[in-house]
């Protein structure tokens, strides 16, 4: 509605709706004068009125009678009158204003990359141009910047020619692209692999002595490496027999172990290492104090691989105490702890030894475990997650555990998780974040809980 002054600017706006008769002149507030024509005639309907003023139930307007060429101003009953308004003496009529144009935001750039690792409060991302980057905490020197003790909150490029990244808790290892591994960060235990001991930390990439390397995997303080022939290397911390190589001794550089059979996959947790051989069946070694490797719980650590009761396996991804195995046809299974309902199902004990069916759950394609947490991918693109949730790395919008699975996002492509904070990319493109930023683990300027998705830019466009 807008509002126009009542002079001879006012638009042919009205019309009678219906037959009407003109009134005889009337003493209004402001009386009409001698140029008002005092007649009762009918109008048609139809007439186009312009209206001026209106008193006592009549308006003032100019009007045609049929056949007329000048109009004839009267007063019409205002009953008679059609889409009209007034207040005031001010006449309303109904406009329909043009759009008023929306600014056009400044898009947000899809991030390139080729891939991408989070673990403990670091992440990782390799670009188009295959150089890493990476955030999050630095205290060890995890972040590879050449220095210690300050978090990084903007991704910083450490490396070139990089094809994989696998970050540990306190330190990360890459691959590149003619074979060879670089490793940085804590050494306390040999983490590094660079040979010396007395190396408590290492700030920058380093070359360590292994190549030929086609696949990595790093665990909480330990790391694995397979070359070209299929042979598995294994270096780091030992203390619960994560190594798989008999023994409990640290190991400070690469050393070949010994494998069940011909491996086709292979991943480390906290304090185990998993290995997939080609006929699907799952071997574990480490720790067992929760029932991790399918035996009863005891602090024993078992430090040459076991085979778990699971057939067709296709992936397994390992925690602090629990794991999690997603089986060719889909399903998937857990076991370990469940303290912060991290197996999923509310019901099963806290050190549940034998891989339980995580029922409502199907047609998976991938399964991630962090430390006390645990995601589930769907072809579909759902996500799944439950677990630990204090820091909000489910991305539920809350901070309460989850002891049930809970669709937390969907349309997603990959994902992957860390102590507590989670990173996923969905099928567009697009890049988001959950969780803790205390260290800059999701490359954001301001730290804090981040309980609903956020999105990442983490890499220079």
């Amino acid at each position: 509605i807008q509002r126009i002054d009542a002079d001879d600017d006012i638009p042919w706006a009205n019309t009678i709706p219906t037959d009407a008769v003109t009134a005889t002149e009337i003493i209004p507030r402001f009386g009409p004068g001698a140029a008002y024509v005092p007649c009762k005639k009918k109008l048609p309907a139809g007439t186009e009125l312009q209206i001026f003023h209106e008193e006592q139930g009549y308006v003032m307007a100019d009007f045609k009678f049929p056949g007329d060429r000048q109009p004839t101003r009267a007063w019409i009953p205002l009953v008679c009158v059609a889409n009209y308004q007034s207040v005031d003496f001010q006449v309303f009529v109904t406009a329909t204003p043009a759009p008023t144009p929306k600014p056009t935001p400044s898009p947000i750039p899809i991030t390139r990359y080729s891939t991408f690792d989070t673990a403990g409060n670091i992440t990782a991302f390799v670009d188009s141009r295959d150089r890493l980057w990476l955030c999050g905490q630095n205290n060890y020197g995890q972040c590879g910047t050449g220095r210690k003790g300050n978090n990084v909150f903007s991704s910083r490029r450490i490396l070139e020619n990089v094809v994989d990244v696998q970050l540990g808790f306190y330190f990360g290892t890459a691959l590149d692209a003619d074979g060879n591994v670089y490793a940085w960060g804590r050494n306390e235990y040999g983490s590094v692999g660079v040979g010396s001991e007395s190396t408590k930390t290492v700030t920058k990439p380093t070359k360590i002595k292994l190549g030929d390397v086609v696949e990595l995997a790093a665990g909480d303080e330990h790391a694995l490496a397979m070359i070209s022939d299929g042979s598995l290397y294994a270096w780091g911390r030992n203390q619960r027999g994560q190594l798989g190589n008999g023994s409990t001794k640290n190991g400070y550089s690469p050393k070949k172990i010994t494998t069940p059979g011909e491996v086709m996959s292979f991943t480390a947790g906290d304090y185990n290492t998993a290995l997939i051989l080609t006929d699907g069946t799952l071997w574990m070694c480490g720790d067992n104090s929760r029932g991790q490797l399918g035996l009863k719980a005891s602090d024993k650590p078992v430090t040459s691989f076991v085979q778990l009761p699971l057939q067709n396996v296709a992936q397994v991804s390992v925690g602090d105490y629990h794991v999690v195995a997603l089986t060719e046809d889909g399903k998937v299974y857990t076991w370990g702890s469940n303290e912060y309902g991290q197996l999923g199902n509310w019901q099963l004990d806290d050190k549940e030894s034998q891989p339980q069916l995580l029922v409502k759950m199907d047609n998976v394609r991938a399964v991630n475990a962090g430390d006390y947490h645990t995601f589930v991918l769907c072809h579909n693109g759902d996500l799944y997650a439950f677990g630990r949730n204090d820091n909000g790395q489910l991305g539920n919008g809350e901070t309460a555990n989850a002891y049930q699975p809970q669709l937390v996002q969907t349309d997603v492509r990959e994902m992957d998780t860390g102590y507590a904070h989670t990173v996923v990319v969905k099928n567009d493109g697009t890049i988001w974040g959950a969780g803790r930023n205390e260290y800059g683990s999701l490359g954001l300027e301001e730290t804090g809980l981040y309980t609903d998705w956020t999105r990442l830019v983490p890499l220079p466009y």
